[in-house]
């Protein structure tokens, strides 16, 4: 399953929400460019003896146990990351297996109640779009939009001490901050465009902003 879109949404604390309240203990990850297969996988550490033993990565361990597997930011992964997931992936059942071959060769068979979830920010800048193999293996794409200004002055007002005019107001003006534009580069005189278009960024004005923007007040309040 794929939950995805708006940053700061609640993606992540939707899908760990879901896990507590079923009772599964699950393995979490988050994605950057520098996250290896091996951290994904599993790999020979140092112990306190100075010999390397071999340690299950968090992919490892939930197909071993059973447990679902909350892969964070997952557009931000590298091409060698998701590769480790196609046949965890694999819509057969019988197909999802792994064959560490840096740990003697062992053949890992996901359990039947192994679970995959990716969140991530599809189309967002800086990240990536998810290659055909790992799109053709996901089962259900889940889109989690903002708030709506009223929802979202009610989790203001919940979780600080604003009123209810200064929370409509912070998220009246939140709904009306673009997130970004598109600025062209100029063109030539034959009215060729030179260059290419460039993503300019705005200062998103998300639930995390507006929390920041609150906790300032706060700060400001105390102070005078």
């Amino acid at each position: 399953m794929d939950a995805d879109w708006t940053p700061s949404s609640g993606k992540s604390y939707v899908a760990s929400e879901v896990f507590e309240a079923a009772g599964w203990a699950f393995e979490t990850i988050n994605m950057h460019s520098a996250v290896t297969a091996g951290q994904i996988i599993g790999k020979y550490d140092p112990n306190d003896k100075g010999a390397f033993v071999w340690h299950d990565g968090p992919l490892i361990r939930a197909m071993k146990d059973g447990k679902p597997l909350l892969i964070e930011e997952a557009n931000a992964m590298t091409s060698a990351v998701s590769l480790c997931l196609y046949a965890p992936m694999d819509k057969d059942p019988k197909k999802r297996k792994l064959t560490l071959i840096a740990h003697e060769g062992e053949t890992i068979t996901a359990h039947p109640d192994f679970r995959l979830v990716l969140t991530g920010n599809l189309g967002y800048r800086g990240t990536e779009r998810f290659n055909p193999a790992i799109q053709n293996r996901i089962a259900d794409y889940i889109s989690l939009p903002y708030l709506s200004q009223e929802l979202e002055a009610q989790l203001l007002m919940k979780t600080s001490k604003i009123d209810k005019d200064t929370a409509q107001n912070m998220a009246r003006v939140a709904s009306a901050v673009p997130g970004s534009e598109v600025v062209r580069e100029p063109e030539d005189p034959a009215g060729r465009q030179i260059g290419h278009e460039q993503q300019r960024d705005e200062a998103d004005a998300d639930p995390r902003q507006l929390s920041r923007w609150d906790r300032a007040l706060h700060r400001r309040r105390r102070d005078v």
